[in-house]
């Protein structure tokens, strides 16, 4: 909203073209970042601790972290070519029924690295959103 009221209030006469862009839930790319899934299964595996996994029901828009990249990428390209509908905000995310919740996940993960040792937090620290999704379908539409 902020950069909308910026881009209404000071971009019109010189034709600056902005836009804001977003992705939920980036994987890949050597993200070890703590309390992150990926990451959290992959030390899990090779140090063969267990994984303590806070909400197995959770369901997210995963994807990988080329997927959100190209959007941004071919996002920007419109914008330097002086695309002025492009000048928006945007949403990068896999199309509704591309979700998988962590059990799938894990259950993915056990299949390519073998046995996985999990348990399940049922006093998690934090508050989570068991069902996340981005609505990402103009982005599907209008940048393809």
């Amino acid at each position: 909203m902020v950069v909308d009221c910026y881009r209404e209030s000071f971009c019109q006469t010189n034709k600056q073209l902005i836009a804001t862009a977003r992705a939920r839930n980036v994987i890949g790319g050597g993200d070890w970042t703590p309390s992150r899934l990926i990451p959290d299964i992959i030390i899990s595996a090779i140090k063969k601790e267990t994984l303590c996994i806070r909400h197995p029901e959770a369901t997210k828009p995963w994807q990988h972290v080329l997927d959100s990249l190209s959007g941004y990428l071919l996002l920007s390209q419109k914008l330097f070519e002086g695309e002025e509908k492009f000048s928006q905000a945007w949403n990068f995310g896999p199309p509704d029924n591309k979700t998988h919740s962590v059990s799938d996940i894990i259950n993915i993960a056990k299949n390519q690295l073998g046995s996985i040792q999990v348990s399940y937090d049922s006093t998690p620290s934090f508050k989570e959103e068991m069902l996340l999704s981005i609505n990402s379908i103009k982005s599907r539409n209008e940048l393809g």
